[in-house]
């Protein structure tokens, strides 16, 4: 193993939320366009084997079989000579295996010692559960990674849950967590991408796409390239 180092040589940026249906694969599939757009060089694991929709918008991603801790081994091979990003769609109810792998293999520390650092992008929903879950994972894993906290304001439910939680004032405060917000892009405007299985850039370049729909999935695109701006010293 290499000697440790305190250079930052790539970071690993696991999207998750370990709930089905809260957006993780929408934020995925928008961060790997925002790094093309950045020129950042990266690779794309598609972690959900089972509803696997990163791979479905871009399809470079590679498959990442996590129903056992082994499928993140290729995370440890690409410390040597991998690129500046490793990005992980997580699938729902993953936290379990990646919480043996990381025992398992010393993970965190490895990526450490590799000079990568690792941030976890958790979609939150306002509700108790997905604030629960932030909870247990800011808990397990402290400071030894990064976090963004992406609010999804897709997801229906009461904000004031999180706002007046005491898990918002650890993980931002304690941890130094930074919050972003996903705003919500018009239903219909999604279905149609959605439906097409385009990446928003290609979307904007459809003419079977009507300018309507294009002029919702563009605004909503810079809007959310802005948010991830902010968080760019840890996410690349």
């Amino acid at each position: 193993m290499k000697p440790k180092t305190d250079k930052n040589t790539q970071t690993i940026v696991l999207v998750g939320g370990d709930k089905g249906g809260v957006g993780k694969s929408t934020v995925a599939r928008t961060l790997c366009e925002y790094y093309q757009q950045e020129g950042v060089a990266f690779v794309a694991f598609d972690g959900d084997d089972t509803n696997p929709t990163l791979t479905r918008f871009y399809g470079r991603a590679e498959r990442l079989s996590i129903k056992s801790p082994k499928g993140f081994e290729p995370l440890i091979a690409n410390l040597e000579g991998g690129p500046a990003v490793q990005l992980v769609d997580l699938g729902a109810g993953s936290s379990m295996m990646l919480a043996e792998f990381t025992e398992a293999t010393g993970f965190l520390y490895l990526a450490q010692e590799h000079g990568a650092k690792v941030t976890f992008v958790f979609v939150l929903a306002p509700t108790v559960d997905s604030i629960n879950l932030l909870k247990i994972l800011s808990e397990q894993y402290g400071d030894q990674i990064r976090y963004i906290v992406a609010r999804n304001q897709a997801m229906p439910g009461n904000w004031d849950l999180w706002e007046k939680s005491k898990t918002r004032a650890s993980v931002l405060g304690d941890l130094g967590g930074i919050e972003l917000t996903i705003p919500r892009l018009d239903e219909a405007a999604f279905a149609v991408v959605d439906r097409l299985g385009l990446p928003w850039g290609e979307a904007l370049q459809k003419r079977e796409v009507t300018l309507v729909t294009r002029s919702y999935v563009f605004r909503w695109r810079q809007k959310v390239f802005a948010e991830l701006a902010k968080a760019q010293e840890v996410l690349r």
